[in-house]
């Protein structure tokens, strides 16, 4: 393969794959050394459509170049429905396209990590990142941040649909929390949102796009990668397309995979990297067996109600969601959330 010119290790010494929420803030805080020198690739653009600063717009971006646009296969427990997976491609990834939800894991889920093995991760030793990362103006700060990028708007008036929706969930039992991501989380709540001044906030404006002028950044978008590159067992950088020419860079310390839970996977099968079977069936090359790469993969299913009404919808300012528990021995697991936004039939 004839490649455009090659990058040595001395050209730099981190290259982060994948300009996500992960790679956004991976790229800002390893560039904060500036004697080192950080690649950052990202297979998207550097911004998309109009609509992309609109967090009431979200649904538009679906299937749009800024969206990978994937979908499942055919899921066996939903009668053979192959459901849409949209993954941001883009700087900031999701967090560029999604509803801009800012809503924390339960406590119970963090220390359930700690449980299965993972030492050290639990909700008490992951709150001060959590706070850190957010500016929560009015909130407790004994869970809530103050100084980080990610700022949380107060929440704006919420409109009468919304308020009567929030007020027949008390009616219904529901407690009342008064902050989602708070001490106490169960119950129904007013969402927060990563919206500024009524604009999305995403990982790239609140991490990357504030250092970009950082002479030891780059950041090259459009660049897609498709295989590490290996010296022996240590992976010293990775190929990667761009303008139509491929392209090699090779860094002199670490090579950072942040290309999401799905092409962060897919990249180590396509290097190599997984379960043997399933990458010789495919013709690669295995470098080595490591079978649970790309498997046990979970997501939360979210099934739309849809109703119309006969008046225009009011703005939809204040979404309220609701978080309980499928039983009394189970930790909270189930979230009902309410949307005033226009949707067609197909839920869409």
């Amino acid at each position: 393969m004839a490649y455009g010119r090659r990058r040595r290790a001395t050209d730099y010494h981190y290259l982060v794959i994948g300009a996500g929420t992960a790679g956004s803030v991976l790229a800002a805080r390893l560039s904060e050394n500036p004697s080192k020198r950080v690649l950052l690739l990202e297979a998207g653009p550097a911004d998309g459509p109009e609509a992309m600063a609109d967090p009431t717009a979200f649904l538009s971006l679906m299937g749009s170049n800024v969206d990978w646009a994937d979908h499942t296969v055919a899921q066996a427990d939903s009668d053979g429905a192959v459901h849409p997976w949209p993954r941001g491609k883009v700087l900031g990834g999701s967090s560029g396209i999604n509803g801009s939800i800012h809503l924390r894991g339960h406590r119970s889920s963090y220390d359930r990590w700690e449980t299965l093995g993972a030492e050290g991760w639990n909700y008490h030793t992951l709150l001060p990142f959590l706070k850190r990362t957010e500016n929560a103006p009015g909130r407790d700060r004994a869970v809530r941040g103050c100084t980080g990028p990610m700022v949380i708007e107060q929440h704006p008036e919420p409109n009468l649909l919304s308020r009567a929706w929030f007020e027949a969930a008390l009616e219904a039992g529901h407690l009342m929390s008064s902050d989602g991501n708070g001490e106490v989380t169960e119950g129904v709540s007013w969402t927060d949102s990563n919206i500024v001044n009524g604009s999305r906030l995403s990982a790239a404006d609140a991490y990357l796009r504030p250092v970009l002028d950082r002479p030891n950044l780059t950041v090259i978008t459009n660049a897609h990668v498709s295989k590490l590159v290996f010296e022996g067992m240590r992976c010293r950088g990775a190929e990667y397309s761009c303008a139509g020419l491929d392209k090699y860079v090779e860094v002199g310390d670490e090579v950072v995979l942040a290309a999401g839970t799905i092409g962060s996977a897919q990249l180590l099968m396509l290097s190599g990297i997984g379960r043997a079977e399933h990458l010789s069936a495919h013709g690669i090359e295995v470098r080595l067996d490591a079978p649970d790469v790309g498997r046990n993969l979970h997501d939360h299913p979210m099934c739309w109600i849809t109703y119309s009404g006969g008046d225009p919808l009011p703005w939809p300012n204040g979404i309220p969601h609701i978080l309980l528990r499928s039983s009394a021995s189970r930790d909270p697991d189930l979230q009902i959330g309410f949307s005033p936004v226009v949707f067609g039939p197909d839920g869409r």
